[in-house]
Parts: structure tokens; sequence; C-alpha cells
């Protein structure tokens, strides 16, 4: 079931290497927010906080985006549901949107509470917006 789902997507997992090599060669961002504005957006820091709770530093991946366990638990409770149980995942939307919901409501703290900071709640100068406004100031 699991290469029957890969083989369903593969051209969407091919845009998706091609936009993310584009993303750090091109703009040296993986979020497009970020390159466009230079503001962090909701889901930044969620890769470096991935890295921190595979290398069992669970402090620091909560301190980099406190998400990062709740998707970890959605997405293990997904694979077995899917793959395991073989069962439906009619409903599993509603976790998903809880989990949507969940993450603005923490960007919004946090952009209130932490910006500018440390990353990722900081200001990335060399953004696509800085650099058009320093142009037309030319």
């Amino acid at each position: 079931m699991l290469w029957r789902d890969v083989k369903n997507i593969k051209s969407a997992l091919i845009l998706i290497c091609f936009y993310f090599a584009f993303m750090k060669l091109i703009l040296h961002s993986g979020c497009p927010f970020v390159a466009l504005t230079g503001f962090p957006c909701a889901a930044c820091g969620l890769t470096r906080a991935f890295v921190y709770f595979i290398k069992g530093e669970w402090i620091q991946a909560w301190n980099m985006h406190p998400a990062i366990f709740p998707i970890i638990f959605l997405s293990i409770a997904f694979v077995v549901q899917r793959y395991f149980r073989k069962s439906s995942l009619k409903g599993f939307e509603k976790y998903v949107i809880v989990l949507i919901v969940g993450m603005v409501v923490l960007y919004i703290y946090r952009f209130i509470t932490k910006f500018p900071g440390n990353p990722p709640m900081s200001y990335y100068h060399d953004n696509l917006i800085a650099y058009i406004v320093k142009k037309l100031k030319m």
C-alpha cells in the first residue's frame, strides 16, 4: 500500500524536490514567506525542531518549535492507521485542522512575545521585498 501511495504522488514528490532545490540554491531559503518578506512564517523552525527531536534534544526541539511534538504524534498515528491497521482515515482531517489552527495561534503568540529574537523568530534581511525596495531607492 505504501508503494502504491508513493506511485500515486510521485509527480508531486518530484515537484517538491525541485521546489526545495530552487528555494535553497536560488533564494537561499526553504520558506517562500521568509524569502519574500524576511519575516518568519508559522512553520519556521519545524525542520530544525525535527532534527533536534531525532537527536533526542527535546528541550531544544520544543524551544525551536513546540508544534513538532503534535506533528510527530499525528504523523505516527497516520502511519499506524493507514499502513498497519489499514483503517479509514475518515475524520483524521479534523485533527490536522486543529493542529494548523494551533500553529497559527502559536505563531501569533511567538511573533508578539519573541520577535525579533533568536531564530526562527528573527528578521531575515536578505529578502526579496527588501531587495526590490533597495533597488527602487537607487
